[in-house]
């Protein structure tokens, strides 16, 4: 879990509201051999620009605690990606200021139904569709990593009102989320409901350093990352009860450095 291999659609059917149940038949169908990698089939939608078309492998590790370990056959073709993607470094230097690890505010979650709905409120502009099965990589949310579900519904509530609630209100325009809660075992914030890979449709890739900045210096979390794929997206995190770590790291080609760093 936490890999993802993104690949052209040789059959250009429609794939956007493609469920992750049938994933694997589309994949046979266009000839993808994924190697233990999690297949996201497209050729618009998806992670990046909604106009760009994909093809070859971006790496969606997005967690320090749980970096995926990729073969020296799978790191040759990320490397490769990232060159063909014109990824160099400018050598430009890193902005190595961290968060404040301000605790932000403890939700209080009530009675979470046991098998809430999509349509279910976890703050004024974000429902459980759009942190789970409704996020352009889907996943329902169910118990695991030790966490009952409605344990789990409570994080992604406290995800929703300390970080993306104030930065959608700051961002609005395009503003999606790539991927809230996942399914898996590990130590990744995905895997528990605290976390969220956010883009902004048509954004330049220059604004996302600013953006990462802003969260940065304005916003309690646990770690933010700022991820060079194909594309640049923004990995944050919170964890309920605290304490928050205020984890600044930029990645690139898998590899987690300190600070903020735009490299495209």
């Amino acid at each position: 879990m936490g890999k993802w291999m993104v690949v052209k659609d040789q059959d250009n059917d429609d794939h956007d509201q493609r469920s992750t149940s049938n994933l694997s038949a589309h994949t046979q169908k266009n000839k993808v051999i994924a190697q233990g990698i999690n297949v996201y089939v497209g050729d618009s939608g998806g992670i990046g620009s909604a106009n760009a078309s994909f093809n070859g492998i971006l790496a969606d590790s997005d967690d320090v605690d749980d970096k995926p370990t990729l073969s020296p056959e799978q790191q040759a073709q990320v490397d490769a990606e990232f060159a063909a993607a014109g990824g160099v470094d400018t050598g430009a230097p890193s902005d190595t200021t961290q968060g404040s690890g301000g605790q932000g505010s403890n939700v209080i979650c009530g009675n979470v139904p046991s098998y809430p709905a999509d349509n279910y409120q976890l703050s004024p502009n974000f429902n459980l569709g759009q942190l789970s099965s409704k996020c352009i990589f889907p996943y329902r949310v169910a118990s695991q990593c030790g966490l009952s579900l409605p344990e789990v519904v409570c994080n992604l509530k406290a995800l929703c009102t300390n970080v993306l609630e104030p930065l959608k209100a700051r961002y609005p325009n395009g503003f999606r989320i790539n991927s809230g809660f996942r399914r898996g075992s590990g130590r990744s914030q995905h895997y528990r409901g605290m976390a969220a890979d956010i883009q902004w449709a048509g954004l330049a890739n220059s604004e996302y350093l600013t953006r990462a900045q802003w969260i940065r210096d304005h916003l309690p979390f646990d770690q933010l990352i700022m991820e060079h794929g194909r594309s640049i997206w923004i990995h944050v995190s919170f964890k309920r009860g605290g304490p928050q770590r205020g984890q600044v790291l930029t990645m690139i080609r898998n590899d987690y450095r300190p600070g903020l760093k735009l490299y495209y």
